[in-house]
């Protein structure tokens, strides 16, 4: 009797463990296994978002380097600022590279009309260059018909016969007006070029000149070339919030001269004379 109640016990404890662990499996698997599983997939979820933010980081650190570079470059052209230190770097470039001298230099800044659009600029800008076009025409049929030993040439501007110009809103205008001395007329054209080649947006309202005299003589000298021109510069002071972004002053190195008034460079000091205090 006792042999089969131990025997029933065991099977008791028998199935009371396999059921304990039924039990525990059902509860594994309907509780904990389904949170394992959302578990791992948050973390694959957080993995995946951290490199996606990761990357629209480097994408805007990048973004931002590039529009700081571009507003540079921009600025190069239409600054924020007039930058008459620069217009001066650049006058003094076309000086050197046409061998030209520049006597004279005066400024003047004007402002653009607020009524003014940029289609409406595009559009006189257009109709200048038209009409600057058919003037130039009317000018070289009327050199045509005067004497062609003439010793005095006068060379304007198309924008004088044309419309008043207009600019957009907000954009500014300096104006320099130059008297510059040139070898022959290619330093002149030389001159002109290299202006109208910087970077900055430079526009030639003005050239005025006259002819050398004929040469009589093989003795005679030829005289050089004296003549005016007037360019303007533009700048936008409007845009205030990118005066942070203007492009660096490109200066040339320091010539490092105690004399200004020679071309020797690193001269020695001059030593002071000592005070003899003594007998």
């Amino acid at each position: 009797m006792s042999l089969k109640m131990e025997k029933k016990h065991v099977y008791i404890l028998i199935g009371s463990i396999l059921g304990i662990a039924l039990i525990m499996t059902g509860l594994y698997f309907w509780l904990l296994y389904p949170l394992k599983s959302n578990l791992a997939a948050k973390q694959n979820e957080l993995q995946n978002e951290q490199k996606l933010l990761t990357a629209l980081q480097s994408q805007t650190t990048q973004s931002k380097e590039d529009t700081f570079e571009t507003t540079v470059e921009l600025q190069k052209r239409l600054p924020v600022k007039p930058l008459v230190e620069q217009l001066l770097l650049d006058f003094e470039k076309a000086e050197t590279i046409s061998k030209s001298f520049i006597m004279e230099m005066s400024f003047a800044e004007e402002e653009a009309s607020d009524s003014t659009t940029l289609a409406e600029f595009q559009e006189s800008q257009s109709s200048a260059s038209k009409d600057g076009g058919a003037a130039e025409d009317a000018s070289v049929e009327g050199d045509a018909e005067t004497n062609a030993d003439s010793d005095s040439q006068n060379k304007e501007s198309p924008e004088e016969n044309s419309s008043e110009e207009t600019l957009p809103v907000g954009v500014k205008k300096i104006t320099a007006s130059l008297r510059v001395k040139s070898p022959s007329f290619f330093e002149l054209e030389e001159f002109i070029s290299t202006l109208e080649s910087t970077r900055r947006i430079i526009k030639v309202d003005n050239l005025s000149f006259k002819g050398p005299l004929e040469l009589t003589s093989i003795l005679q000298m030829r005289e050089a070339l004296d003549y005016t021109v007037s360019v303007s510069a533009f700048y936008s002071p409007s845009l205030a919030d990118l005066q942070e972004q203007l492009p660096p002053l490109e200066t040339p190195n320091p010539a490092n001269k105690r004399d200004p008034f020679t071309n020797a460079a690193n001269l020695p000091e001059q030593k002071k004379p000592e005070n003899n205090t003594g007998n």
